[in-house]
């Protein structure tokens, strides 16, 4: 079913409900009355949604727009974003698992390659996750601007429903809709603006704590290697602790975000479950 058409069968259950408000609101019961007071709001506010879906989308857009020119060039481009990232763990995930297979193929090493599976198993199996993670975000987020209209209005069309039967549904899958469209061309490049914030922050100086027990004494012979260490700790800490946060742990963070905001949102257009007459009659 095409995007117009979902938006045909919204406004005859709006219709419906509109119809059905007057006939609720002559019946004796006051709860019933109550009813008929809702659904006559109900069918109004869906109307007016249904005649400006559009609108609605290019207000989305118009977030979307004022959040990335607010960053300024701290955010890159979604593609360029999506690009670093999967260039990055296929890298990475190529690696451990060459590392892992040459060690398996010297024969003096098979007890030092076992342990060494047992060590890189778990982050292989992390690596591929967020690649396929990363691949779906993508993916969606490509989708989005086409499959909004469509997804939005079949949330509209069940909101609609008499009696509020699919309201909470409908609420959800319009909240999931909005939050999708304005919050996934922004994963990727909050993701690089992240790995390079742990990268190159001075908030993150001495992020193993090896300097405050390094001899300060330069006439000390071991200075110049505890310096060299030091600074090579250093440095492999702030990438694997960029590469981890960024891009492995980060998606699953921003999801839940999302998930936040939508949840919230739901409930501001469909009410909590608590709020439903259906529950007080």
């Amino acid at each position: 079913m095409e995007q117009p058409e979902i938006l045909l069968v919204a406004f005859a259950l709006s219709g419906l409900t509109f119809f059905l408000s007057p006939l609720m609101m002559a019946m004796p019961k006051k709860e019933l009355v109550a009813w008929g007071i809702l659904l006559r709001n109900d069918s109004i506010i869906a109307m007016i949604a249904i005649g400006t879906v559009s609108s609605i989308q290019l207000l989305l857009e118009f977030v979307q727009k004022m959040i990335t020119q607010s960053a300024g060039s701290a955010l890159a481009t979604p593609a360029s974003a999506y690009g670093m990232i999967m260039g990055q763990l296929v890298g990475i995930d190529a690696a451990l698992i060459a590392i892992v297979g040459l060690v398996s193929a010297v024969p003096n090493l098979q007890g030092f390659s076992i342990l060494l599976g047992h060590m890189l198993g778990p982050s292989i199996s992390a690596v591929t996750g967020s690649i396929v993670l990363w691949t779906v975000l993508q993916a969606i987020s490509n989708v989005m601007p086409t499959l909004f209209l469509t997804l939005f209005s079949a949330g509209l069309c069940l909101w609609s429903t008499p009696f509020r039967i699919g309201r909470q549904a409908g609420s959800s899958i319009m909240s999931l809709a909005m939050v999708l469209f304005v919050g996934l061309p922004l994963a990727a490049p909050s993701a690089i603006w992240m790995e390079n914030y742990v990268l190159t922050s001075h908030d993150l100086d001495n992020l193993t704590g090896i300097s405050n027990n390094m001899q300060s004494n330069i006439l000390d012979p071991s200075f110049l290697s505890n310096l060299i260490i030091t600074n090579l700790a250093e440095i492999i800490a702030r990438v694997l602790s960029g590469l981890v946060i960024a891009l492995i742990v980060f998606p699953v963070m921003f999801l839940a975000l999302l998930g936040f905001f939508a949840r919230s949102l739901s409930m501001l257009i469909g009410g909590s479950p608590e709020m439903l007459p259906l529950r007080g009659v």
